[in-house]
């Protein structure tokens, strides 16, 4: 549904499509966050108002059925995106596939934060963390927990998990299963643009943003 906004919708209105598609599937959405342009470079968690898009959106949802939720965020951009904006986005997906590659059976989620946050320093954000929660284990709620740099819980084989790293007006964010192979991810957007990142000794696929004709 994210490829069907268009400029000039409201964020209410876009939330209000993405529940009613998703209501007709089925599925119900428990969280739908949509901010634009201006708000996002003040946001991080972006509740929709009545403000109109301009040039850029992001849409976010927790969504659930068979009594288990999963997360996702997607980015979209009339005409092609600046170059900053861009970059920020690839860095952004860096810290997520980071998160990912520690995420292995057995791993400490303090390991796993510790990962991650080492990509933010890398990448020249090293207090970026602190400006959103970073995700955690889902599956019956939203997120289960929440990880942070002293998590004493333990990564298990079959949970799942949503990181969601954030950078200024960008932000990554899907639902992975962990498996003996490595996290799989579960809520792929097919033919959506990517980021390819590795890190560790795995490489991830990272939704990047989507550029979409200005005169939608």
């Amino acid at each position: 549904r994210s490829r069907e906004i268009a400029a000039g919708m409201t964020e209410e209105e876009i939330g209000g499509r993405m529940s009613a598609a998703l209501s007709r599937r089925g599925v119900a959405p428990t969280v739908i966050l949509v901010g634009a342009d201006e708000r996002l470079k003040t946001y991080r968690h972006l509740t929709p108002t009545p403000r109109r898009v301009k040039r850029y959106v992001l849409v976010n949802l927790c969504a659930a059925k068979w009594g288990l939720v999963v997360a996702v965020s997607r980015l979209v951009h009339f005409g092609a995106p600046p170059g900053a904006l861009v970059k920020r986005m690839e860095a952004c997906a860096r810290v997520d596939a980071a998160y990912l590659a520690a995420a292995r059976p057995g791993a400490a989620l303090r390991d796993v934060f510790a990962a991650g946050a080492k990509a933010y320093a890398d990448g020249g954000w090293p207090d970026e963390w602190k400006k959103h929660h970073q995700g955690g284990p889902i599956g019956y709620f939203e997120r289960e927990f929440l990880q942070h740099p002293a998590s004493a819980d333990v990564v298990r084989l079959g949970m799942t998990v949503a990181f969601n790293p954030t950078l200024p007006e960008v932000k990554s964010e899907d639902t992975y299963l962990i498996t003996a192979q490595g996290a799989e991810n579960l809520t792929v957007t097919p033919g959506w643009p990517a980021i390819t990142v590795k890190a560790a000794d795995s490489e991830f696929s990272r939704p990047a943003i989507l550029a979409l004709p200005i005169s939608r």
